[in-house]
């Protein structure tokens, strides 16, 4: 019985390292670095948004969760006016999915829309785009967080209709232009801006995955270059975040904000693009998936950047780097994160380590050799 247990894991694993060669292959060739244009600043919604959108479209579908709307709105509406750009305005609080896309494209064709400009968190940021995808029309963002970098990048988070991850979507087109306006970005939680750090942070540790170090006999020219990058992002972002992060909690655009936002977002976002969207992502992002697939409930009250997170001390482990982990767990413990799985609900059972360690081996970011599985295994006993 354990032999045919064996055959089934190693068969099973065999199959998810074909299937993740295969996306690998399905992919679009072309690297795409982010948006067409991006502009960020006080009063950007007043002073560029209508005659960027004129540039491109002549009705906007708008699209955003009620808080967000609530916030921006008016402001891009009256913009629009300006510009002579009439709009429909859609709420929308669910997820990243085909089924609801499909429906923008229909009511957009209907109503004569040529241009979809998505307002809210990295959710709505997803969603926006592959509404554009389905529907071939250009997408511009306006985040109001900066809990992901999904305003920029061309890679939407696929789920179904319950918040259970499916896979990801990879656009063929980049953005058409990006809006942080400093007004919405002052006025985000603190708890949104430290987990879009942690996703920027991710992206050095990631890239890393298996080495304590990016060396260019072990990384081909394009993820040598992104962890150039995120290495200088991951050290700027650690000298602005407790500036940026103390003056956010009073409402205030510092200039240490700026600096952190063009980092998280564009920056963060370029590198992803060099990669083309999947080299710069391993166990960290891996984990993400893995919890909000077989642990959908109980990951589902918190942020991507937060499970991330968790991940990462998982990463560093794996990385060879065990020494950085409790440095990096009282970063997260000072912005108020969780540090294990435990922590967000996820019992510390065999049978949950059991699932997770398969499941986790069977992705293209776990070697294959006994040593590496080992290696997993000591870094994800770290996190329960």
């Amino acid at each position: 019985m354990k032999k045919a247990s064996l055959c089934r894991r190693k068969s099973l694993r065999n199959y998810l390292r074909e299937w993740g060669k295969l996306m690998s292959e399905i992919v679009d060739v072309a690297y795409k670095f982010g948006a067409g244009r991006y502009f960020q600043g006080g009063n950007v919604l007043e002073k560029h948004l209508g005659e960027e959108v004129a540039k491109i479209g002549k009705k906007a579908y708008i699209i955003g969760g009620p808080t967000a709307l609530s916030l921006a709105q008016e402001r891009i509406s009256r913009s629009l006016e300006t510009a002579g750009i009439p709009c429909l305005v859609k709420e929308y609080s669910g997820y990243c999915c085909y089924s609801e896309a499909e429906k923008v494209r229909v009511e957009a064709a209907a109503t004569g829309c040529d241009v979809i400009i998505g307002v809210g968190g990295g959710r709505i940021m997803d969603f926006a785009k592959l509404c554009g995808a389905q529907a071939d029309l250009p997408v511009v963002t306006v985040p109001t967080s900066m809990a992901t970098c999904a305003a920029y990048t061309t890679l939407s988070v696929l789920y179904d209709e319950t918040g259970k991850t499916v896979g990801n979507f990879y656009l063929r087109k980049e953005v058409a232009a990006v809006f942080i306006d400093a007004a919405l970005m002052s006025s985000q939680p603190v708890r949104l801006a430290a987990a879009g750090v942690m996703d920027a942070l991710a992206k050095f540790i990631e890239i890393k995955n298996g080495h304590a170090e990016v060396k260019s006999d072990s990384f081909d020219i394009d993820l040598l270059t992104a962890a150039v990058l995120a290495e200088h992002t991951y050290d700027q972002i650690l000298e602005l975040m407790p500036t940026a992060l103390e003056g956010l909690r009073l409402g205030v655009y510092t200039e240490a904000l700026r600096k952190l936002i063009f980092l998280c977002i564009p920056v963060t976002g370029i590198i992803s693009g060099i990669s083309k969207g999947f080299g710069q992502s391993a166990i960290g992002h891996e984990l993400y998936y893995q919890l909000r697939t077989n642990f959908t409930k109980e990951a589902l009250s918190y942020l991507h950047g937060e499970v991330v997170a968790i991940g990462l001390l998982a990463q560093l482990h794996y990385n060879g780097t065990p020494e950085q982990v409790d440095a990096f767990k009282k970063k997260m413990q000072d912005m108020g994160m969780p540090v294990s799985l435990s922590e967000i609900g996820i019992e510390a059972s065999e049978a949950n380590f059991a699932l997770l360690y398969e499941n986790m081996c069977a992705s293209p970011f776990v070697g294959d050799s006994e040593e590496k599985r080992a290696l997993f295994s000591e870094a994800l006993e770290r996190i329960l």
